[in-house]
């Protein structure tokens, strides 16, 4: 089964999203709201996939986060995000192995992402967006 760690500070989105995985197959095996706790549990623990949320608890977002953790890792991250601004897009892309899936999305979208961000050996991002 595929390990995703899922970080995200909105408890009721972490939960729809937790559901979606568990329905897709996949073992969500930790949760966390600040980019600092993804760091230490990324230190100690494997997963073969990250799904980000851009805005976070904590002093990082999801961006700074993933350059601390592109430092010693690079598994593969989806961003799921709203921010889709030209700005947030290049810093976001600029983490390799990055996808951005947008809010709001389908679940057929995340199955699709999810597929994308596992098989993806690219440094080309992958970007679904809503709609």
């Amino acid at each position: 089964m595929i390990k995703v760690l899922m970080v995200e500070d909105e408890i009721l989105n972490a939960f729809v999203l937790s559901v979606q995985l568990k329905q897709l197959g996949y073992q969500v095996v930790d949760t966390v709201t600040e980019g600092e706790m993804a760091i230490e549990i990324l230190k100690n623990d494997t997963p073969d996939l990250i799904l980000m949320d851009v805005q976070l608890r904590g002093k990082l977002n999801g961006i700074e986060t993933m350059e601390i953790i592109r430092t010693f890792s690079d598994l593969p991250v989806i961003y799921i995000t709203s921010y889709t601004d030209a700005l947030m897009m290049e810093r976001m892309s600029a983490t390799r192995r990055s996808n951005i899936l947008q809010k709001p999305y389908r679940e057929e979208q995340l199955a699709a992402m999810l597929v994308l961000a596992l098989e993806s050996d690219s440094p080309e991002d992958n970007v679904i967006s809503a709609s």
